[in-house]
């Protein structure tokens, strides 16, 4: 049973082009309280959401009933703004990629659940203008670590060409 309230940072990685549906690729998660009794109610969410930055709270927040199927990353509802934030992440999806809008989405979970890729300490972004540079650390931090990848991809094509030129030329 969920016992936390947690707000995620999300975008749209979906791809149309493979079929591929991911509307709610995670960039962070951050705790903000614990939950009162054993039911998501749309009421507990939307007094959770009164514990958030100001900032946070002038959006256009919808309740969405909890996805009931397996695979569910929401299974017991949530408040999601997905237009209006003017935050935008790179997406894999598509041709060639692209800019989708960053939303946020308040749900609930289990602490130990949580714990295990985030931290509870972590605080939220108290302005629009520090969600703003997390966000841009973010996308910063990826292109990073795309550009190490395909370094070593690099590298790694470049040995194996050696070997089988040098397979070659002992033949």
């Amino acid at each position: 049973m969920p016992d936390i309230i947690t707000l995620e940072a999300v975008y749209d990685n979906s791809d149309i082009m493979t079929d591929y549906f991911d509307r709610d690729y995670p960039i962070q998660r951050w705790y903000v309280c614990d939950v009162q009794g054993k039911v998501i109610t749309e009421s507990k969410l939307r007094r959770a959401l009164r514990l958030l930055p100001e900032w946070l709270q002038k959006f256009n927040w919808t309740f969405l009933r909890g996805e009931k199927y397996s695979i569910s990353d929401h299974p017991y509802g949530q408040l999601r703004v997905d237009h209006g934030t003017d935050l935008r992440f790179p997406c894999s999806g598509g041709m060639g990629g692209g800019m989708s809008t960053v939303g946020f989405i308040l749900t609930a979970c289990t602490r130990r659940i949580f714990e295990m890729n985030d931290r509870v300490d972590n605080p939220i972004p108290p302005t629009y203008e520090a969600m703003k540079a997390f966000i841009d650390s973010k996308i910063k931090e990826r292109e990073q670590k795309y550009r190490e990848a395909r370094e070593r991809a690099q590298q790694e094509q470049k040995r194996a060409k050696e070997i089988v030129l040098g397979v070659f030329s002992v033949v």
